[in-house]
């Protein structure tokens, strides 16, 4: 027997292992040179090189072989084999000590010298290393004929330089398994004399004592007491740190239970960041393991609490387990016994004071006879040939070591003490008596003296030499060169498939010399073998060795011979289920009761194949077979007939396992022929529901219903290893299943999920939502810093914080601003993507805000209370509609109890199902980052209804985290920052990351040597431009030239043609040496000395679409574009792109360029009145609303191409990124206002001015700037308005007032809505009603409205008149708190306060 290690491999690596199992047990019972052999797998320390473990008896060789085989299978067969020799040889050291001459188990007998040992790494991969060298062992041709399946010969991994490194390992495994050895010693009251006859504690036991604990004098009773050292818990040595750490370990392992284990854990989970609680408990209630904290099995049944629940940091673990170790270590308790040799204070002689000091003269004499043979080089070898008498540590030179043969730094050798005065007696009394031997010898002699004593370096070099130093000695060296010699790679082996037709093959061959032979009986005893050596590798803990008597094969072969239909359809049915590898519990397969059935059993299931897994294992020990009826029932009648005799032949014993999947109407003969032929026998039927109705007449027992199919069922160690093999996709990046799933989370794995599991079948869980463009900008993305924003500008600004993943800022919740186009969106798509790589275990969850609009307006519809159930609701049809899309139809319930919300119904397929289950668990129990993206683009509307869903998540964080992003507008930054904290602002690209991200842009997309010579000119033409720019020193926007003269600085140095000349810039419009002018730059509040990210991409997309516009229409450059052209040009080469690359048509043909450009100017129109739609709405009259609408139902059907449109939600489009629609907006009603610029249209100005947005006035601003035809609509406008008054004399006054202030800026803006406002909202409008006609009131107030809003639209801040006019009715009229000011139709609202119908208004 053996004992197995805990944990075996995954699916796929077990198949290969028990297949290479059967293939070297078939070999080795064929080969008679191999007398006696012994073959194991999975052996319990055994290291890395236990897959396959062999030993045999050889004929012609005096040793037994002992063969270690590491079995690493590969998918990809070219990927290159990767060798971690610390690993392997780590594993050597370990099979080392196993070896036992006393030992039971003959596959350990004997010592390690006693055994030729080999070590094999055996790998479909290819070793692409150069050394060839081959292996001294004799054994290896025959090892060649047991295990190489592709011609290759072995080769050693052999390396001078790889000795010391190994050296350096074997000094760090001997550290750990002596501070095993000293808590072992410390903990198990052992005998203290026999501690030195350990040959680790006897090597470093000097150390021990010099460095570790202190050791007292010799006691009366013969023995000397060791204590902690308080200095060694403070050391920085690296190989004490080793000792140290592993000792600690060690020690809490072996800690005593206290009685009062209860409080201290209450203590600790009330506050678990608190180190001294924890280590009360660590190591006794709380076990720690691999850097990993859990509860003891005791604590687990009793606490309903998984330890992963509890937040605690390694830095706050590490403390514990230190405070903890150091308390038990520095504790009166941890003093010890050990004998008096222990740290060689003295030498180690025995006997009465004669004996010693005859044993002191022997020992003086050997060293002086050394001392005189080595008087010329002064350096004294003592080595195993001068005899163990002499050398033992015991009454030998040994003791001697580290009192009188101290170190020498200088020549890191051994030399004489110069301190004999502190030395204990013997050791000063042998010091003495050489003295005085060299005295009076070299008093006799005239020449050929003995140098003194000082001058002699001595060098130490037997086995178990007590070492003064954690250096390697030659004993380890000799340990790194054993192991490299007997180090064998047999690299670009079959793989698992090819190994099977290999073990076909020779098994047909064995055959042919069989009587009564015929081929398919080859695949039949291999399956029926093969699933033998499968049932014994499964065996768990302990296991026989196959041997010889074993034979397995011919017991196989035996079977299949005797009954080979029946064989033969066991063998299919086994073969279609050998991909699943697992084991199910005890009491899940008693559960069936097949011990209590003495014949027939209909087994009732939903999962056929787990059930006969169950049947099968039940029955492991006994011969069975299992009968799947869908392969009967094709056989031909005569084959039929003779299973049909087979089964009535069969012996009683043999287990029948019958498979009912489908049972097809004509065929249920067949069945009951089966039937009859089974009669007496025991038999057991599986089938599913549908069919236990018609099994009732052939077999009428009553059916054992199975319904333990679920991944609980399964054995622990089927779990862990189907957890450890099982990919799945989590959030975009592929992980072991084991990394998402925990002890409370596999309840969830069953049905189809388990099916596709267990089947090796990878599943996808959780989609990482990423801003739409990301993919299209993810290789310039620079990496961004943002910095927390403080409310007094007087105060110094923090620094700025570079963040890479969400863990880069510590907050719990995070709050990030900035200005349209910074890239709020993309930096948290990156960061999420980034945060995956450094922890893909987390949850992500991202909420597009405005694509949750329907929600949020079902919320407000139902008046829904917004509680937790509600939110974690909310966020499962998120989740269901980013995978199923938002047309889907499922239904899903959450239910909740004691606290905790679980899902009650899903009506989606069992993986959807299986995700929700799992993120609901993440959210009680492991750790997810929430995001929500776009604060801003859902005010005002639904600010209350999604503020209060941020505050329940903010207020049960805990473990979680929350990013919100939003724009920087005061108005909505406020309300946030007031519910949450300062935000984070993002910086600008500076000009050295603005370099950065053009040269990458350039670099990637304008390939010249790629160009054809269309665009080629279009790149001459380009340089030129930019030359006669230079030349003439022509007034330009700084910013854009910026642009435009790195493209011109990448051109001119790649371009390699010589009709193209190269450019170098004579001139920088940002220099105070040049002369040339600065005209307005319509880029300069996106594109200053501080770049926007959104404005900068579609800039250099511009540039390199004008580059390779290959139609052969002249190409001008020009530098005074708007920020409106770049946005229109990027949507022209969209649709441009669509047409060439998706449909596949030729846009240079006359027809097709004549289409497209309408197609162009049809969709420039559509994206400017859906973006007027989506960010004014009120300005459109009923008819174009309805047009408007029809169009968004086009577009979601995908009937009407909108390139920009990425999706609909609540009934409005979604822009590719809001400020497209912003952009398109103002051009509207730009457009508008220059067709029809009356005072009635005016009120296009009120929904400017009014608009709570900053960019929008920032885009209108600019854009009276720039436009000609709206900078001249100023003079008309006061013409309209002069006309106007000469008819309307008695409003004069009131226009006055405010023409007079519309100059006035910033907060003093607020002047200019003072005597409108109080006329609205206070008593005035009652005397301005009485002064002026009641039939013109309406219009005056209507127009007015327009005009005022138009004043202040002309002026920045024009978002003023808002702020003031909300302000001031707050504080007259309380009952207008509920008014939504920035949704307000300017002339409605204004005409129905002034009209005094408030209430109605309300």
């Amino acid at each position: 027997m053996f004992n197995r290690r805990e944990g075996t491999s995954g699916i796929s690596g077990q198949l290969y292992e028990t297949k290479l199992l059967s293939l070297l047990y078939f070999r080795a019972f064929q080969d008679e040179r191999i007398t006696d052999f012994q073959l194991a797998s999975n052996v319990e320390h055994a290291g890395a090189f236990d897959d396959i473990c062999y030993r045999a008896k050889v004929e012609g060789f005096d040793k037994p072989i002992c063969v270690f085989i590491q079995a690493k299978h590969r998918e990809n067969k070219e990927q290159t084999l990767k060798i971690n020799l610390a690993t392997y040889f780590t594993s050597y050291l370990e099979i080392r000590q196993q070896f036992d001459p006393s030992t039971k188990d003959l596959f350990w007998r004997g010592t390690f010298n006693e055994v030729d040992c080999l070590f094999v790494i055996y790998t479909t991969a290819k070793d692409e290393s150069s050394n060839e060298s081959k292996v001294q062992s004799s054994f290896c041709p025959i090892l060649n004929d047991l295990i190489d399946t592709n011609g290759s010969v072995q080769q050693t991994y052999k390396h001078e330089n790889d000795v010391e490194f190994l050296c350096k390992i074997a000094i760090k495994e001997e550290i750990a398994v002596l501070a095993e050895r000293v808590a072992k010693f410390i903990n198990d009251d052992s005998n203290f004399q026999m501690l030195l006859t350990d040959e680790i504690l006897l090597r470093y036991h000097i150390i021990l004592a010099q460095k570790v604990v202190d050791v007292t004098e010799i006691q009366p009773d013969g023995y000397r007491i060791a204590s902690f050292r308080t200095g060694f818990f403070d050391t920085n040595d690296e190989y004490l740190l080793i000792f140290k750490d592993k000792l600690f370990k060690e020690i809490l392992k072996r800690r005593k239970r206290k009685t009062n284990e209860k409080q201290l854990l209450s203590e600790f989970l009330a506050e678990p960041t608190d180190v001294s609680k924890l280590s009360k408990i660590i190591g006794t209630i709380i076990k720690y393991n691999n850097g990993q904290l859990e509860f003891d099995e005791l604590t687990k049944k009793n606490l309903p609490l998984n330890i992963k629940q509890i937040d605690v940091s390694r830095s706050t673990i590490n403390k514990a387990v230190e405070l903890a170790a150091k308390e038990i270590l520095l504790s009166e308790e941890t003093t010890f016994k050990v004998p008096v040799a222990f740290g060689n204070k003295d030498i180690t002689l025995s006997g009465n004071e004669e004996k010693k000091k005859k044993r002191i003269k022997y020992l003086t004499t050997q060293i002086i006879h050394l001392l005189d043979q080595c008087k010329s080089s002064k350096i004294v070898t003592i080595d195993e040939t001068l005899g163990e008498g002499f050398i033992r540590p015991n009454g030998g030179i040994g003791s001697a070591i580290g009192n009188i043969f101290v170190l020498d730094d200088d020549a890191n050798l051994l030399k004489i003490t110069d301190s004999g005065d502190s030395l204990e007696t013997l050791a000063k009394n042998l010091l003495e008596s050489l003295k005085e031997e060299i005295r009076l010898i070299n008093k006799d002699r005239s020449e050929n003296k003995i140098p003194d004593l000082c001058e002699y370096k001595f060098c130490f070099k037997f086995k178990n030499v007590s070492k003064l130093l954690w250096t390697y000695t030659e004993y380890e060296e000799t340990l790194a060169r054993d192991f490299l010699n007997k180090l064998l790679i047999y690299s670009d082996q079959a793989d698992e498939k090819a190994v099977e037709e290999i073990l076909k093959s020779e098994v047909e061959e064995y055959l042919q010399d069989q009587p009564n032979y015929f081929q398919i009986q080859t695949d039949a005893i291999f399956s029926k073998y093969h699933d033998d050596i499968q049932k014994w590798w499964m065996i768990p803990k302990q296991a026989h060795y196959l041997t010889r008597k074993s034979d397995l094969f011919h017991k196989a072969k035996s079977n299949i011979i005797k009954n080979p239909l029946l064989s033969i359809i066991n063998a299919m049915f086994c073969n279609s289920i050998k991909h699943i590898a697992c084991t199910f519990t005890e009491d899940t397969v008693m559960s069936l009761k097949l011990h209590d059935q003495d014949s027939s059993t209909v087994i009732v299931t939903d999962n056929t194949v787990l059930s006969i897994i169950k049947v099968m294992q039940h029955f492991t020990n006994i011969d069975s077979a299992v009968l799947d009826l869908k392969y009967i029932v094709k056989l031909p009648l005569k084959d039929r007939k003779s299973l049909i005799k087979e089964l009535n032949d069969t012996n009683k014993e043999k287990v029948l396992i019958l498979v009912c999947e489908d049972i097809p109407n004509d065929k249920k003969k067949i069945l009951e022929n089966i039937a009859k032929a089974v009669v007496k026998k025991k038999t057991i039927i599986v089938t599913n529901h549908a069919y236990v109705e018609i099994l009732k007449k052939y077999f009428p027992n009553p059916p054992v219903h199975d319904e333990n199919n679920n991944f609980i069922n399964m054995s622990e160690e089927s779990q862990h290893n189907i957890l450890d093999s099982s990919k799945t996709t989590f959030q975009g990046t592929e992980v072991k299943l084991n990394l998402i799933l925990d002890d409370k989370s596999k309840m969830y794995v069953k049905g189809e999920v388990l099916n596709k599991i267990i089947t090796e079948e990878t599943i996808t869980v959780g989609k990482l939502t990423c801003n739409r463009n990301y993919d299209e900008i993810k290789h310039l993305y620079v990496d961004r810093c943002v910095r927390k924003t403080k409310p007094d500008t007087n105060i110094t600004p923090e620094k700025s914080h570079l963040v890479e993943t969400f863990y880069d800022i510590k907050d719990n919740v995070v709050l990030i601003t900035a200005e349209p186009g910074m890239g709020k969106s993309t930096l948290l798509t990156h960061l999420a993507i980034k945060t995956k790589e450094f922890k893909p275990e987390v949850w992500i969850v991202r909420i597009d805000l405005i694509e949750c609009s329907e929600e949020f307006r079902k919320w407000q519809i139902d008046e829904t209370t917004i509680n937790l159930l509600e939110i974690l609701k909310f966020m499962c049809q998120v989740m269901i509609r980013e995978k199923l899309g938002k047309e889907n139809t499922v239904v899903i319930t959450l239910k909740e109890q004691d606290n905790v919300v679980y899902l009650s119904q899903c009506t989606a397929d069992s993986l959807t199902e299986f995700e929700l289950h799992l993120f609901l668990h993440f959210y009680y129990n492991r750790e997810i980052i929430f995001l929500f993206d776009g604060f801003d683009e859902i005010c005002p509307h639904y600010t209350d209804l999604v503020l209060t869903c941020l505050k329940h998540i903010k207020n049960v964080l805990g473990r979680h985290r929350m990013w919100m992003t939003s724009r920087s507008y005061d108005e909505v930054k406020s309300i946030l920052e007031k519910e949450f904290q300062s935000s984070y602002e993002i910086d600008y690209f500076s000009n050295i990351e603005m370099k950065k991200y053009l040269n990458t842009f350039w670099e990637c997309s304008l390939k010249l040597e790629e160009l054809n010579s269309i665009q080629r000119k279009n790149v001459k033409k380009f340089l030129e431009y930019m030359s006669v720019l230079d030349n003439e020193r022509t007034p330009v926007a700084k910013s854009l030239y910026e642009i435009y003269k790195s493209a011109a600085l990448y051109m001119g140095s790649e371009i390699k043609d010589s009709y193209i000349p190269s450019w170098k810039c004579k001139n920088d419009a940002g220099s105070s040496s040049t002369s040339q002018a600065v005209v307005y730059d319509p880029f300069a509040d996106e594109l200053n000395c501080d770049w926007n990210p959104l404005i900068t991409y579609l800039t250099v997309i511009n540039i390199e679409n004008n580059i390779k516009d290959d139609t052969k229409k002249s190409r001008e450059w020009y530098l005074d574009i708007d920020t409106y052209t770049v946005f229109a040009n990027y949507l022209e080469n969209k649709i441009k792109r669509r047409y060439k690359e998706k449909n596949g048509m030729n846009i240079y043909k006359p027809d097709m360029m004549r289409f497209l450009e309408n197609e162009v100017t049809k969709s420039i129109l559509m994206h400017k009145q859906l973006g007027a739609y989506v960010t004014f709405h009120t300005i459109f009259t009923k008819k174009e609303m309805e047009e408007i609408e029809e169009t968004i139902k086009l577009c979601q059907k995908g009937q009407e191409k909108a390139d920009l449109i990425v999706s609909v939600a609540d009934g409005k489009p979604i822009f590719l990124h809001k400020t497209f629609a912003e952009y398109f907006a103002v051009e509207y009603i730009c457009d508008c206002l220059k067709k029809d610029f009356s005072i009635q249209k005016i009120h296009y100005f009120y929904a400017l001015g009014t608009n709570f947005d900053n960019n929008l006035r920032k885009i209108f601003g600019n854009k009276l700037k720039t436009d000609s035809t709206l900078a001249n609509m100023s003079k008309r406008n006061d013409d309209l308005v002069s006309n106007y008054f000469a008819s309307h004399p008695h409003h004069k006054d009131i226009y006055d007032l405010i023409r007079k202030t519309s100059s006035i800026r910033c907060h003093e803006g607020f002047v200019i809505a003072e005597p409108f406002v109080n006329m609205m909202i206070n008593s005035e409008y009652k005397s301005t009603k009485a002064v002026f006609p009641n039939d013109d009131l309406t219009l005056l107030y209507n127009n007015l409205s327009g005009l005022l809003a138009y004043e202040l639209s002309r002026t920045s801040e024009g978002g003023g008149f808002t702020h003031y006019f909300r302000q001031r009715v707050l504080e007259t009229e309380t009952t207008l708190q509920t008014v939504d000011v920035y949704s307000m139709s300017g002339v409605h609202v204004v005409t129905e306060i002034i009209d005094g119908n408030l209430e109605d208004f309300l």
